[in-house]
């Protein structure tokens, strides 16, 4: 019999068969695909080899996010300076190590003949690779950071860390191939997926707008520039009729609308906060917006206003301290030549 299938074949099974769900369970007991609804949303179950948990979240074009949990992980409901927070994560102290735990607590759906679904407490062993003798250790993350993370991680997100600034430094020699190196490395974690025209961009854009000033607004060829919608949006826009009409109102109550919001469209998928980090660097660096922008002093990877030269109290407090020191003492030279 061909037990379950291995964490990324599960994965790969989860994004052809995501459809609208916020919640996405991967369980060893599970011997077939489920789904539910309940007042935590939608739900789908699938078989594979170990317990796994995700709750969908999606990112709108204006940073906004969307989705049963987008809130408790985002407080404001907005992406804010997540990346920048990231890449400054060691010169911020963001966060710290700490001795591991035995075991995590969490819940786990159950199925009943009659197709209820409940949730039973789960214990889970945790395991971190380390010498005999020696306490395992792990992270601990601070801010933002600490809402998007579990209450605790392995060392592997720093070594993606240290990849991306890398990444970063190599983008003043060769944008092109930093960014070929970048999807590469992303690759385990960002893949290309699915999702509608109403939780890609309209759901988000309702968050920061409301319903009626956000169909107003993208009905804007201008906005939707900025918006980065797709191109196909006005041939689409027009197919199902919605040109035609006059009143915001009347487009809001058309089953024609409804059917251009469930349409289907491309978009990129990222698992986890690692994932969403290799995405968002992505994103900067095919729109160029990184650039050049390393430190010249350091070569840490600066993120903020073009043009920066140099870290900034911000970027890394130690090499901006030496550096304005080092401006103090050319200065305090520079006088004395000039007095002598």
């Amino acid at each position: 019999m061909e037990g379950p299938p291995s964490r990324w074949g599960a994965a790969v099974r989860a994004l052809l068969s995501w459809w609208e769900h916020d919640h996405v369970w991967w369980l060893p007991t599970l011997r077939a695909e489920r789904s539910w609804h309940d007042g935590m949303g939608h739900h789908l179950a699938l078989p594979a080899d170990a317990f796994e948990h995700a709750c969908v979240i999606h990112i709108g074009t204006n940073g906004c996010t969307y989705g049963h949990g987008a809130q408790s992980v985002f407080p404001d409901r907005r992406l804010g300076a997540i990346l920048d927070d990231w890449l400054k994560a060691e010169s911020r102290r963001l966060f710290h190590e700490v001795t591991a735990p035995e075991s995590i607590a969490g819940t786990i759906p159950q199925f009943a003949e009659d197709g209820t679904v409940s949730y039973a407490e789960l214990t889970l062993q945790v395991e971190i690779d380390t010498a005999p003798g020696v306490v395992p250790k792990c992270l601990s993350w601070e801010g933002q950071l600490g809402t998007l993370f579990p209450p605790f991680t392995d060392h592997l997100p720093l070594r993606h860390l240290a990849s991306m600034l890398t990444i970063g430094k190599e983008v003043s020699v060769d944008a092109d191939a930093a960014l070929r190196r970048a999807t590469v490395l992303a690759n385990p974690y960002v893949q290309e997926g699915h999702s509608t025209r109403r939780l890609a961009w309209f759901c988000p854009l309702v968050l920061e707008r409301g319903e009626r000033d956000g169909l107003r607004w993208i009905m804007d060829e201008a906005t939707r520039r900025h918006l980065g919608v797709d191109e196909a949006f006005s041939r689409d826009f027009t197919q199902y009729g919605l040109r035609d009409m006059a009143a915001i109102d009347e487009v809001l109550a058309s089953s024609a609308w409804q059917q251009f919001l469930r349409q289907q469209i491309p978009v990129r998928r990222a698992w986890g906060p690692i994932g969403l980090f290799w995405a968002l660097l992505l994103d900067d660096l095919e729109s160029q917006r990184i650039g050049t922008a390393v430190c010249a002093r350091c070569g840490r990877m600066l993120t903020g206003k073009r043009g920066k030269q140099f870290c900034g109290p911000d970027d890394d407090p130690n090499c901006y301290r030496e550096r304005r020191a080092e401006d103090q003492r050319r200065s305090r030279t520079q006088r004395r030549d000039v007095n002598s």
